[in-house]
């Protein structure tokens, strides 16, 4: 469901009440409504997260080439042949920006102190025909857990656009790996900027 003021910050301090974030296929996500008792996550404080990403209630937009989708509507087709791509573009631009705050986000489970999990629930590829061209888009839930598995954080971002047009953008997959990119650096202004861990970065 599209809500663009839709920011919900928990902390696993002191549960309250329970809820439920509902998906455009009709599916939905669980999630434990919290509220701080005290401090701050350590999210973004030298930690390490591994990020995984979730395509099982991901709605596929319309576009105009659809002779360049035939095959790639299923979210198993993004899951299966994508999904490491998407993965590692988020991955790379999240650990530039975490620099400053010695936290590094990682595909693996090994020493990591949190998991990300990326809920892809809109995806466009858009297009890119002559002079005529349309960004991808994606809209994405992104829940952290703690070790004990524990939803400590969600933030919901909307419209994410992959970058300016280049030599790529007549790939489809090039052109939705520039959205996780953005992604990686939108997840971690936001988060910088909600838990005041200084300015957010603007590369």
């Amino acid at each position: 469901m599209k809500n663009a003021g839709l920011a919900i910050i928990l902390f696993v301090m002191s549960i309250s009440a329970h809820a439920q974030f509902f998906l455009p296929t009709g599916g939905r996500i669980a999630f434990s409504k919290v509220k701080q008792e005290q401090g701050k996550p350590e999210l973004l404080q030298a930690k390490k997260i591994q990020v995984v990403l979730a395509f099982d209630s991901m709605v596929v937009g319309e576009y105009s080439d659809k002779s360049a989708l035939k095959g790639r509507l299923s979210p198993t087709y993004w899951a299966s042949h994508s999904a490491d791509k998407f993965k590692e573009s988020f991955i790379t631009k999240f650990n530039q920006l975490g620099k400053s705050t010695k936290t590094s986000a990682q595909i693996d489970s090994s020493g990591a102190d949190y998991r990300l999990v990326i809920y892809t629930t809109f995806l466009s590829t858009g297009y890119s025909e002559g002079i005529s061209k349309e960004p991808a888009k994606i809209d994405a839930v992104c829940i952290f857990y703690d070790k004990a598995g524990k939803q400590v954080v969600l933030e919901a971002l909307d419209h994410v656009p992959g970058q300016t047009f280049g030599a790529g953008d007549m790939d489809i997959i090039s052109r939705v790996t520039q959205c996780y990119q953005k992604l990686g650096k939108d997840l971690y202004n936001r988060i910088a900027k909600q838990f005041e861990f200084g300015s957010p970065a603007e590369d």
